[in-house]
C-alpha cells in the first residue's frame, strides 16, 4: 500500500539530507531530536510523521490543557474526544501519563526534563494538528516557559483546569496526595508531586480558565467543548 511504502521509505532513507531536500531547513533540527529517541520503532514512526506532515500541510487547532494531578485533564479530554467524534471531527488526545510510558521513558521530573517532555508532546501534537486533527495535550505542564513555547511555536491555545488542594485531596484517585503528605522519613513519601512539594506556576496567560472544584464535570466539559468549537479555525 502507499502507506506501507512511505513507512518503508522513511525507515530506510530518513536521514537529515533526505528530508531536508524535500522539506525545509527546520527538518534537520527536528530530526536531531528524533534521532535521540532510543526506541527504533518510535524513532521511525516519528520520522514517518515528519514526512506525513510535509505531504499534508492543512492544519487544525492545537490545545494544551494544564492543571494539577486530579484536576480533570484526562477525564475532560477523553469526554471531549467522544463529543467531537460524534459530530464528525477528527480528534486525538496526547496524554502526558501515557507518553511517559512510551516516547518519554528516558525523562525524569527535573525542571529540564519536564520542559523537554512538553516539547516532545508539542512536536507530536503539532504533526497531528497539521493533518486536520483537533489535538489536545493533556499534561500537568507546570512551567510557564513550556506553555508559552507551545503558544509561540504552534499557536497552541492554553486551557487551565483550576482546582484547589482541598478538592484534590478528596479526589486523590491515585493516592498521590496522601503519599506527598507523609512524614519526610516515610519510605512511601512522594517528594516531587507537582503543586505540593514541586513547582506549579499558575498560568499567566490562559485562553480559558475552568474551575473544576467549583463546577460540575458536565459544566466544565461544556465550557471546554464550546471553546474548542469557537477556536476550531484559529
Amino acid at each position: 500500500s502507499t502507506l506501507s511504502l512511505l513507512f518503508w521509505s522513511i525507515t530506510r532513507y530518513a536521514d537529515s539530507q533526505f528530508l531536508a531536500n524535500i522539506y525545509n531547513s527546520k527538518t534537520i533540527s527536528y530530526l536531531d531530536k528524533i534521532n535521540e529517541i532510543n526506541n527504533p520503532s518510535y524513532r521511525n514512526l516519528s520520522r514517518f510523521f515528519l514526512l506525513f506532515a510535509f505531504l499534508n500541510p492543512s492544519s487544525m487547532p492545537l490545545f494544551q490543557m494544564t492543571g494539577l494531578s486530579g484536576a480533570g485533564k484526562s477525564s475532560i479530554a477523553n469526554l471531549m474526544k467522544s463529543k467531537l467524534l460524534a459530530i464528525n471531527f477528527k480528534v486525538e488526545i496526547i496524554d502526558g501519563d501515557e507518553f511517559r510510558k512510551t516516547l518519554c521513558t528516558d525523562l525524569g521530573f527535573t525542571k529540564k526534563d519536564r520542559i523537554e517532555n512538553i516539547k516532545r508532546l508539542g512536536f507530536v501534537a503539532n504533526l497531528l494538528a497539521r493533518n486536520e486533527i483537533i489535538t489536545i495535550i493533556a499534561a500537568i505542564n507546570p512551567y510557564n516557559f513550556a506553555r508559552n513555547e507551545l503558544k509561540t511555536l504552534y499557536n497552541a491555545k492554553l486551557i487551565y483546569l483550576k482546582c484547589d488542594i482541598e478538592t484534590l485531596l478528596k479526589r486523590d484517585t491515585k493516592g498521590l496526595y496522601e503519599r506527598a503528605f507523609l512524614p519526610e522519613n516515610h519510605p512511601n513519601k512522594i517528594h516531587n508531586l507537582t503543586g505540593i512539594n514541586d513547582t506549579f506556576e499558575i498560568p499567566e496567560n490562559a485562553d480559558l480558565v475552568v474551575d473544576t472544584s467549583e463546577e460540575s464535570l458536565k459544566d466544565s466539559l461544556e465550557k471546554v467543548f464550546n471553546f474548542i468549537l469557537e477556536n476550531q479555525h484559529s
